[in-house]
């Protein structure tokens, strides 16, 4: 077999941009984009998001974030879908603000704010719950598991902030997540929730 790639319909990017999501909740395809303007003071990133109901056709979807702010996403269900808008950062630390929709993106309402600590780095949701990872002095996740009504740290590294990556949930109750950073591979390990992001622990990778 040979992938054969090609642009899809619907969805406009520019020239530059910075790296974005996609994820996927019973059916549905949520994609946010961060297309790149560039400035004096230099690159500045964008907010697009986009929906499909299958994969090849996508349409525009209004995002609630604040014009100052980068917008990613995680969808919960197929028609509930979190926002989560970042900006105005301050010493290991950044303001985040948190949205809800249960209308698949037509309206929005915004939720607590997940904690001011670390630089937000992802968002994943599941039905039972939502989690942001954040990393600066430190390595975090928050939780929510009322729509966001209230926020608790269910995983926290002192670790200098080494960050995380690829955090997701693959089903209502089982999500993954890799710590570490590339440059320092020693660093990096595989760790799994089975209680819908209540609790974090490492699991042992062994090749072959």
């Amino acid at each position: 077999n040979v992938d054969s790639w090609h642009p899809v319909t619907g969805v406009t990017t520019g020239p530059a941009g910075f790296p974005g999501e996609i994820s996927v909740a019973q059916g549905v395809f949520w994609v946010a984009l961060h297309p790149a303007i560039v400035t004096a003071q230099g690159s500045q990133a964008l907010s697009a998001l986009y929906r499909s109901l299958n994969g090849v056709t996508w349409h525009s979807e209004p995002e609630p974030c604040p014009p100052d702010t980068v917008a990613s996403m995680a969808a919960a269900t197929s028609a509930r879908v979190f926002v989560v808008c970042a900006g105005g950062g301050a010493a290991g630390s950044q303001e985040k603000s948190a949205y809800v929709s249960n209308n698949s993106g037509a309206s929005y309402v915004r939720v607590a704010d997940p904690p001011f600590g670390g630089d937000f780095e992802a968002v994943a949701a599941s039905p039972a719950s939502v989690s942001v990872g954040a990393a600066s002095g430190a390595t975090e996740i928050y939780a929510s598991f009322n729509d966001g009504l209230t926020w608790t740290t269910t995983l926290g590294f002192g670790d200098g902030g080494l960050g995380l990556s690829d955090l997701g949930f693959t089903t209502a109750t089982q999500g993954v997540v890799i710590h570490g950073s590339p440059a320092y591979p020693d660093s990096l390990q595989l760790l799994m929730t089975r209680d819908g992001g209540r609790q974090w622990v490492v699991v042992a990778v062994s090749p072959g």
